[in-house]
């Protein structure tokens, strides 16, 4: 199976994720992005050329950096008529992205970019930073993945909170489910949460 970036899947108390996105603009400079890619905000905003809408524009997110969210689908709209055949945002163009906010409450599903053991108590609380990897422009998937080799148990931006719970995705648990061994050619599907928010609520107020 290959690589599929992140995606929303449930939320930390049992409940499904509701859908809930937000359109933002991805602008020029930045390079090709995929269903799946994690982003941050760009400190910026650009008035959108479909409707008006004042959007915030993003970037693609760096290893060891804060997460905003996931792109979870490209608008196929722009001035002129629609191109339902996008499966990806090319660069050299201004894109609209719905994207799927990374808040403490929200659990995505995604893989390692290596073949690797993880180990722990019940399989929890191992912490990686993403690699970003170009996806693919034949699918539109992303390649984004937790890189294997950022491994902590203090900080990094994405932390396992469990396994996904599928019986074709549960064939490298051991030892009484103390560890999974992921392998390349069936990479082990995680549930993460996001351990640096770029929006988020602190002691002293709104962050960033």
């Amino acid at each position: 199976m290959a690589a599929f970036g992140f995606r929303p899947s449930r939320l930390t108390n049992g409940s499904p994720w509701n859908g809930a996105v937000v359109r933002c603009s991805v602008l020029s400079a930045v390079g090709n992005v995929f269903i799946g890619d994690s982003v941050i905000l760009a400190g910026t905003t650009v008035a959108s050329p479909v409707d008006g809408a004042i959007l915030n524009d993003l970037a693609l997110a760096t290893a060891g950096g804060r997460v905003y969210g996931v792109i979870t689908g490209i608008c196929p709209s722009g001035p002129g008529t629609p191109n339902l055949g996008i499966t990806y945002g090319a660069t050299g163009a201004n894109r609209e992205v719905w994207v799927a906010v990374a808040d403490a409450a929200t659990v995505f599903e995604t893989t390692l970019d290596t073949a690797a053991t993880v180990v722990g108590a019940s399989i929890q609380g191992n912490m990686y930073d993403v690699t970003a990897t170009a996806g693919s422009t034949t699918t539109g998937v992303s390649a984004h993945v937790l890189a294997v080799a950022s491994a902590s148990a203090t900080s990094a931006g994405w932390m396992i909170i469990g396994v996904r719970n599928d019986p074709a995705n549960l064939g490298g648990l051991t030892s009484g489910t103390t560890s999974v061994a992921s392998t390349s050619a069936s990479p082990t599907i995680f549930e993460v949460v996001c351990t640096e928010p770029q929006v988020a609520i602190t002691q002293l107020g709104a962050g960033v």
